[in-house]
């Protein structure tokens, strides 16, 4: 009876680790991260004057197709089928295009499948929009409210620079005593500033000024709040009474925070547990709330163009993702024989380097090593050449050693093959160096046992599998889902 693996259905979480995807969300209003290409600073992207291409009720626009091409140039990888293109001079980005359109087969199914409708689904795509929203809400608040002047950069730069020169004297030898009073004092000369030692000041003097100014945001959230917190439930709450990790501790304008919120916060930051540490948690937790909330009743989603496209972009990904884990792989039956053909099949793969027997002298100069060849063949002592000439200082020059056959040279292996023992063969140039051999034998590699193969080929052959599983689905969707292509654009 043949046995057979069926991979599992997974959840959507999973998903991101089986297809090596990665997204990393935060709550907190100084960590949030922009998707590349998208930069949300009060203003679009960008006009979409058009599509691309439509599949079915879908629309990929030439906004998103141009972008997609930036991103195709800097990544340094060209669409699907371009890679095996001889030329270069005029690139066909109808392949391209096609990945795009593949994308958005994907995506289609995925929401057919009502993967879309899934809690974690929808918990992640919620995050992702309350990270960009927090993310424009500090440029609102913070970033565009922070103003430098050009007289202060060039106070900020002379006073930095009068600090340091000081600094200096003071490090250097003792100098003179000097009389205590003003008129004895020289000013200190500084260098004119160049362009970039004034982007460097700005830039301080922004991350000096952001600090006070989101402390006085920060300030004001809390000030037109309504936080009322309960300092009994939070001493009292203890993981071994589940009861009182419910407890709530805090209400911020309605929203609660519980004991287990705040336990749990301190146990993923590895901080101790101590009645200090659980007061400061649940201050950082109630002021997390207080921007979630003033950050979606900002509803950027709706009222920002960037905001909105970065979401759509995601959201169409994450589709892709949820379909190839939920839809695909599950789909993809793996029997024992398959990894049994696949290992004698490329048996050769899962086999031990060749171990070779000999002594060695080891050269740097090729003439040295030619005129120690000859001598060796007129009977000189092989021991005695190697403790005399060789630069191997290892102490192991002209023993007799085995090693691994692979580090010579494909020339080297084939003498190797064809000697007999005791034969003196090279000299063989190795790493630089040069080596004459005395030849006692090779012993050919042991095969890996499929045991040991087994996990690395189950991966190669899914993986296999997988591509082509793909491949014909979304070659029958093609079949079934209408696509129209403004050719015009690839012209």
């Amino acid at each position: 009876m043949t046995n057979s693996i069926v991979l599992p259905s997974v959840s959507f979480s999973d998903a991101k680790r089986l297809l090596k995807k990665i997204l990393t969300t935060t709550i907190a209003l100084l960590s949030v991260t922009l998707p590349s290409g998208c930069a949300l600073m009060g203003g679009s992207s960008g006009h979409d004057d058009g599509w691309a291409a439509k599949v079915g009720d879908e629309v990929v626009t030439i906004d998103e197709f141009n972008e997609a091409i930036q991103a195709l140039h800097k990544s340094g990888r060209v669409g699907k089928g371009l890679s095996e293109a001889r030329s270069f001079e005029k690139q066909n980005y109808g392949k391209f295009l096609d990945e795009l359109i593949d994308a958005r087969f994907m995506a289609i199914e995925a929401k057919n499948a009502k993967l879309d409708k899934e809690p974690d689904f929808i918990s992640e795509m919620d995050n992702y929009a309350l990270n960009l929203s927090l993310r424009q809400l500090r440029y609102d608040e913070v970033t565009a409210k922070v103003k430098v002047e050009p007289v202060e950069i060039e106070a900020y730069y002379r006073e930095k620079g009068v600090k340091k020169k000081e600094h200096g004297a003071h490090s250097a030898k003792p100098q003179p005593e000097q009389k205590d009073d003003k008129e004895s004092k020289e000013p200190v000369e500084i260098k004119p500033m160049s362009d970039k030692d004034k982007e460097a000041v700005r830039n301080a003097i922004v991350k000096e000024k952001s600090v006070g100014r989101e402390k006085a945001y920060f300030d004001e959230l809390r000030a037109e709040a309504d936080v009322k917190t309960y300092a009994d439930a939070l001493k009292a709450a203890s993981e071994a009474k589940p009861e009182s990790m419910g407890q709530v501790v805090a209400e911020v304008n309605g929203y609660v925070v519980t004991a287990g919120d705040v336990i749990a916060q301190i146990k993923t930051a590895k901080r101790p547990d101590n009645e200090a540490e659980r007061v400061a948690t649940l201050d950082r937790l109630i002021l997390y709330k207080l921007l979630d909330n003033a950050a979606r009743r900002r509803n950027y989603p709706a009222n920002d163009k960037a905001i909105a496209l970065a979401i759509k972009k995601h959201r169409l990904e994450k589709l892709q993702a949820a379909f190839k884990v939920k839809v695909i792989l599950p789909s993809i039956v793996l029997k024992d024989s398959e990894v049994s053909e696949y290992y004698e099949r490329n048996k050769e793969k899962y086999r031990l380097p060749d171990a070779l027997t000999g002594a060695f002298i080891m050269l740097t100069d090729a003439a040295k090593a030619k005129e120690t060849l000859d001598d060796l063949k007129k009977g000189a002592d092989f021991a005695y050449l190697a403790q005399a000439n060789s630069s191997d200082k290892s102490g192991k020059a002209g023993q007799v050693i085995t090693v691994n056959a692979n580090a010579f040279s494909p020339e080297a292996i084939n003498a190797f093959s064809k000697a007999k023992k005791g034969d003196i063969l090279g000299p063989f140039e190795m790493g630089g160096s040069y080596v004459v051999v005395n030849f006692i034998g090779i012993e050919p590699g042991q095969y890996i046992p499929i045991e040991d193969a087994r996990k690395e080929i189950t991966n190669l052959v899914v993986n296999e599998k997988f591509k082509t599983r793909l491949e014909e689905y979304v070659k029958r969707l093609r079949a079934s889902i209408p696509v129209v292509v403004n050719q015009e654009i690839l012209k």
